[in-house]
């Protein structure tokens, strides 16, 4: 249970980071240039927004907990299939 716990917390954080490289730094340009698409960051909400992560993160570690034969190939490949949508 600590291992899952701990795996989950890693990749929250990770995702997080991730998120926050994509969104916050390489595609703010974009979404200035079409701000009128989008909402805007003070009618977000955040906290919301971490808990789905949260949530998927914790569903990401137990579907993953199911594979048999685990090995860096088959969480490359699971990393790289998941689609949380």
């Amino acid at each position: 249970m600590k291992r899952i716990l701990m795996t989950t917390v890693v990749i929250f954080i990770a995702w997080s980071v991730m998120d926050f490289i994509i969104h916050g730094l390489l595609l703010t340009p974009v979404y200035d240039a079409t701000a009128s698409l989008w909402r805007p960051m003070d009618v977000m909400n955040m906290p919301l927004m971490h808990l789905v992560t949260l949530i998927i993160a914790v569903w990401f570690v137990l579907i993953y907990q199911m594979i048999e034969r685990k090995s860096l190939a088959s969480g490359i490949s699971y990393g790289l299939l998941f689609k949380p949508d």
